[in-house]
């Protein structure tokens, strides 16, 4: 079973959780006890760390997990329904391969038991075989990666950091309908990979537009299965007045002058969990050795949690009474966008042009935001709709 390639944690570390005060999630988090099967009646989350580095694409030592798992017990509860249990580590198997088939087992485990999958660790590129255990579902699959790399590296035949995306394209069976990448960066990214981006009608989201308006990424995560943060994002500036210590082996991108700062990170945490539809959520590039950086990455937990806790519940998108439909006429056709009374957010509905595609519905609701509907009636057709409208008619 996949629960053999876990390690419980310390005793050592349950008993710090038990010592913090009442109301934190130190006091309320269950724990995988040794060849016991878990009982998740009332268990929504489970955390996994996991220290696989080797397809890191830059030499890096494993990272130390203890600091963030202390850091989130040390968390005050949100008003909260929902309980975590800590299924403890999963150390690195004797080839690359095997630390994949064993995280992806664990993940469809958990989603079978309904439990979201919360992953601390290694490199990037275990986004990868997290996709890859989608393949039995019944829809094609959306994975969206924070990062300021694009992650389609041309020229290796080899699956690493920088070119994971690669594989989730060319091997089969061909399950991905889109990749997102958000907060990427153009002059760390070559030409040809933006080419391919755009060629095969995926998303990005440059650093400059995000920042300008953190809102931007609600519909992309919106319509994401799993959700990949690469801790490298992080700006120079905002790495250094957390006090992390930079890695000199690393690239030159971990001191990069431009990124994300932490509170627009835990914006894109929070908006991943209101995801009725996200069942993975990653954070990639942990170092584990500074008490700030545990502290942030507890806390992208803390804020994934408390928006899971305000999910809607409108995926799959069910067009009903408290759905409003509004049309908008275009010469050759008309776009029909859809209002939710609870939520207020937006859809824009995609004509299928095939029957006989069984993972694709007949008509395909894309998320959007009113600024696009606005857009649309204002007589522009929202680059958006235009992507996913040619990509269903391949």
């Amino acid at each position: 079973m996949a629960i053999e390639h876990l390690v419980p944690v310390s005793k050592e570390l349950r008993e710090y959780a038990e010592a913090q005060p009442m109301g934190t999630i130190g006091r309320s988090i269950q724990f995988l006890q040794d060849a016991e099967i878990p009982e998740f009646a009332e268990i929504k989350f489970a955390l996994i760390t996991v220290d696989e580095v080797r397809g890191v694409k830059q030499s890096t030592t494993p990272p130390n997990p203890d600091l963030a798992r202390k850091g989130l017990y040390e968390l005050y509860e949100g008003n909260w329904s929902h309980a975590i249990m800590d299924l403890g580590h999963l150390e690195a198997g004797n080839e690359l391969s095997d630390t994949y088939y064993a995280i992806g087992a664990l993940q469809s485990w958990l989603r079978s038991e309904k439990v979201i999958p919360i992953i601390l660790g290694g490199g990037q590129d275990l986004t990868y075989a997290l996709y890859r255990h989608y393949d039995n579902s019944s829809y094609m699959v959306n994975v969206t990666s924070v990062d300021t790399h694009l992650d389609l590296a041309q020229g290796e035949s080899s699956i690493h950091s920088r070119n994971y995306v690669n594989s989730m394209i060319i091997q089969e069976p061909y399950n991905l309908y889109n990749y997102t990448c958000l907060g990427y960066q153009t002059f760390h990214n070559a030409q040809d990979e933006l080419a391919l981006l755009d060629q095969l009608m995926f998303d990005g989201l440059r650093l400059g537009k995000l920042k300008s308006d953190v809102t931007l990424v609600e519909p992309y995560l919106r319509d994401s299965d799993i959700v990949s943060i690469d801790l490298d994002c992080l700006a120079a500036g905002s790495v250094g007045a957390m006090g992390l210590q930079l890695d000199k082996e690393r690239s030159v991108h971990t001191s990069n002058p431009n990124g994300l700062d932490s509170m627009e990170l835990c914006s894109i945490a929070r908006y991943a969990g209101i995801s009725d539809r996200v069942g993975t959520f990653y954070v990639a590039s942990m170092k584990g050795e500074n008490p700030i950086e545990a502290s942030l990455i507890s806390q992208l937990i803390w804020y994934f949690m408390e928006g899971v806790e305000h999910r809607t519940n409108e995926y799959p998108v069910d067009i009903s009474d408290h759905f409003v439909q509004h049309i908008v006429q275009f010469v050759d056709s008309d776009l029909k966008f859809y209002r939710s009374k609870v939520s207020g957010r937006w859809w824009v509905e995609i004509p299928f042009a095939f029957e006989s595609h069984t993972k694709l519905k007949r008509h395909t609701l894309v998320p959007c935001s009113q600024a696009e509907y606005d857009l649309a009636v204002s007589g522009t057709y929202p680059d958006r709709y235009l992507r996913a409208r040619s990509k269903n008619e391949i």
